[in-house]
């Protein structure tokens, strides 16, 4: 896969960021999405003008990749604070990739524990094909997906490693981080995340840096990790 060169649509940042200060009221999430409407306000009730990660969370409902939930009122949220499942992770990728292309996956999806008729089938399928999850073995030759556990910081950084396959990362003898030993499953990739721009870990206040691996990404966050690789990869289409 050539992230450069998928049908993802190019639109400009400048569009979230006017959303993030309130100039822009009204965007179209993803090619056959309904236009949304934030006619007095922030497009998500719950993501105000000053939130810290307003600007990448409204470039992820301007790009489509996420267009949050809507309430019993009408009004639209994002929850931000949530962490993020796996199969909205997989969603989350596959949108960016391509859009609300439709199914371009079909068959069995590979995983015991994502059936045919699952909502996220197809871009759990799509990471599979692409080498971006290897599932949990079974034991008896099967593999699950476990679509409904958080995804782990240390997953995610991994999921967009395989996702970029770019050049072959050797990474230093000494982690930039204090609870990601160099013999870490996933060091490699977290380290890649890091040196890219992707994630900044959290300041232990004596000069080193954390990146808590075990915990979920927050919905947030995997606004800001993807806005951030959007950025370093893709400069060329905002």
């Amino acid at each position: 896969m050539n992230h450069r060169t998928a049908p993802r649509r190019t639109v400009r940042r400048l569009a979230a960021l006017l959303l993030a200060v309130g100039m822009l009221s009204s965007v179209v999430a993803g090619p056959s999405s309904a236009e949304i409407i934030a006619p007095d306000g922030p497009p998500f009730t719950d993501v105000p003008y000053s939130h810290t990660f307003s600007t990448e969370i409204n470039w992820m409902l301007y790009q489509g990749i996420s267009t949050g939930y809507v309430a019993p009122d009408g009004s639209r949220y994002f929850s931000p604070s949530a962490p993020v499942l796996r199969e909205q992770a997989a969603a989350f990728l596959y949108r960016y990739q391509w859009g609300n292309d439709g199914d371009q996956f079909p068959g069995p999806s590979g995983f015991t524990d994502v059936a045919d008729n699952h909502r996220f089938k197809q871009h759990i399928q799509w990471m599979a094909a692409e080498g971006i999850t290897k599932g949990y073995a079974n034991g008896n030759g099967t593999v699950s997906f476990h679509p409904s556990d958080p995804v782990l910081r240390e997953q995610m950084a991994a999921f967009l490693y395989r996702f970029h396959t770019g050049p072959v990362l050797v990474a230093p003898s000494v982690s930039p981080f204090t609870d990601v030993p160099v013999t870490h499953t996933f060091y490699k990739e977290i380290y890649w995340a890091y040196s890219v721009g992707i994630t900044k870990g959290y300041d232990n206040g004596n000069g080193t840096l954390s990146f808590r691996p075990s915990q979920p990404v927050l919905r947030e966050q995997i606004s800001a990790f993807l806005y951030r690789y959007d950025d370093m990869f893709n400069p060329e289409i905002d």
